[in-house]
């Protein structure tokens, strides 16, 4: 494994330090496609990763010189680390963000879906019901009227005596 991870790192720099007219990007995968165009190293696997290097915080930080946009793996930490143009900064550290706006609207509680049919049904029921006092209250006028009719057509009739 590690013979193939030095032939690998040697072929890099070998592909890399070819001239521009042969190619510009490496690719490293087992499938023999070429590497993104954008990128000047392109490796693909479905089953690894990729190790950056991995050293303490005093290799990190005394590291000669370290260009912008260098990224190691601190041991000391276990995070990742980048250098800016004048620092080395721990990725793993929150950035701080803004405090949150308070909503436009109050919320509103939300019912889950058998509360709501629960309340259209009984709303409904409630409808049927307003519906058949209004009608009970239509009848018995009726009856009070119908009652009043009959009992004026049998005043009307004297009744014969025998």
């Amino acid at each position: 494994m590690k013979v193939f991870l030095s032939i690998s790192i040697c072929l890099i720099f070998f592909f890399l330090s070819l001239n521009k007219s042969i190619g510009q990007a490496v690719s490293i995968n087992i499938t023999g496609t070429a590497p993104d165009t954008s990128s000047i190293l392109d490796v693909k696997s479905t089953t690894k990763g990729v190790l950056l290097p991995r050293m303490t915080t005093t290799q990190r930080t005394t590291i000669g010189t370290p260009a912008e946009g260098l990224l190691v793996y601190d041991t000391t930490t276990h995070t990742y680390w980048y250098r800016n143009n004048t620092s080395w900064i721990n990725i793993a550290q929150p950035i701080s963000a803004p405090p949150p706006t308070p909503p436009l609207f109050p919320l509103i509680p939300v019912r889950n879906k058998q509360e709501n049919k629960l309340q259209g049904i009984l709303e409904a029921q409630n409808g049927m019901i307003q519906q058949l006092i209004k009608q009970n209250l239509s009848l018995q006028n009726e009856m009070k009227i119908l009652n009043q009719q009959m009992t004026d057509l049998i005043n009307t009739f004297p009744e014969k005596k025998k």
